[in-house]
């Protein structure tokens, strides 16, 4: 289900989580089980190299330490931009798709859209 949970800032100001806390979700099942999760929205993640599990991160810097983009953001390209594509997931069924799959179903229609 969806649920959410609202922590007001304290007295004075400050946030209730602070900046740079680790957190996680901690959720009971109908059967009495506790899963531990990253939150889903959070910003940031970091590893515990001790049990390999991650933690989520409070990442809400104060503004003298957020960072400032130095160059103006570049103009939306008018025609499509490909970077990647993965030959094995070139396919529509539940298979990994090889080569001449990917140069029969995938590579004429990156052409057709004008890439």
């Amino acid at each position: 289900g969806r649920w959410c949970v609202f922590l007001p800032d304290k007295e004075d100001g400050t946030p209730m989580v602070p900046h740079r806390c680790q957190l996680k979700v901690r959720l009971e099942t109908h059967d009495g089980q506790w899963h531990e999760r990253v939150p889903a929205w959070t910003k940031l993640a970091w590893q515990d190299h001790n049990t390999n599990l991650f933690n989520g991160v409070m990442w809400e810097p104060p503004t003298e330490e957020k960072y400032s983009f130095r160059h103006p953001r570049p103009a939306k390209p008018e025609n499509l931009k490909i970077y990647e594509a993965h030959v094995g997931m070139g396919s529509c069924d539940p298979k990994v798709a090889t080569y001449a799959d990917f140069a029969r179903d995938v590579l004429p229609r990156i052409k057709r859209m004008g890439y």
